[in-house]
């Protein structure tokens, strides 16, 4: 398995300098940048041996993609454009999270909105397919959206879509907020395209010790065949002084 890091693109010389295998960048910053602002990302990252594979936080809160104001062209306009931008920076993953975005409103049916993002997971996984990109569905815990908050739920969306390009992300701080069994993550590998890791309570760095249960985790993956990337998302302090450590012992879970 490759180890990343989610983090600004701006820290990529730092990804580097720790030995992670790539960087995550933030999909809605690369969507924010004007012409030249990309220019200069896109030099930056081709000029670096850690590369951009994956990025997260596809949609800020301005599009919706439930209920009543949901607009399919207007999400077709934003990642046409996305998707090309993130393949250019030697993008391979594309996660679709976005709590904000997809959050049904309030008396909206959900079977609906579930019907909406089927529809929408489709047009991602044909614009994916044209810029070489897999998308990533991530499960979200109840606490950051009220639609795709379990494991189980994400598969159901990943099925019912059916299409290559779009798949599957387990998230292990998400699964714990739900009170998931980890070892469910070997049963649903097959789907899997992309995961994120981070103490399951606290979303700190992975540390021997600290009683997150990443071991089972990943070794479930192992177990049903998965071998592509791993990546932290979230708080550690001093990246410099904290990071290090977590990236030897997530190797050393990941051989």
């Amino acid at each position: 398995m490759k180890i990343g890091w989610c983090s600004n693109i701006s820290n990529i010389a730092l990804a580097q300098r720790l030995g992670f295998d790539y960087l995550e960048g933030i999909a809605s910053a690369v969507a924010a940048m004007d012409d030249g602002e990309f220019a200069r990302t896109r030099g930056l990252v081709t000029e670096s041996p850690v590369k951009t594979e994956a990025f997260c936080v596809m949609f800020g809160g301005g599009i919706p993609l439930t209920g009543e104001d949901a607009s399919l062209s207007a999400a077709d306009e934003y990642i046409a454009r996305l998707y090309e931008r993130l393949s250019l920076l030697g993008g391979r993953v594309a996660v679709f999270g976005s709590g904000g975005a997809r959050r049904v409103p309030d008396g909206f049916d959900r079977e609906r909105a579930f019907e909406q993002l089927v529809e929408l997971g489709g047009l991602m996984g044909r614009r994916a397919a044209e810029n070489g990109l897999t998308v990533a569905l991530e499960p979200l815990n109840s606490a950051e959206c009220n639609i795709i908050t379990s494991s189980r739920e994400g598969a159901r969306l990943v099925e019912a879509v059916a299409h290559p390009n779009f798949r599957l992300l387990l998230d292990m701080y998400h699964m714990g907020r739900e009170n998931e069994d980890l070892t469910l993550a070997g049963e649903l590998a097959p789907l899997v395209a992309h995961t994120h890791i981070a103490h399951p309570v606290t979303r700190h760095n992975p540390v021997p010790g600290d009683e997150g249960g990443y071991e089972r985790f990943i070794s479930a993956l192992k177990a049903g065949g998965y071998d592509a990337r791993v990546s932290f998302e979230g708080s550690c302090g001093d990246p410099e002084a904290m990071l290090p450590q977590t990236l030897a012992y997530l190797r050393s879970l990941a051989q």
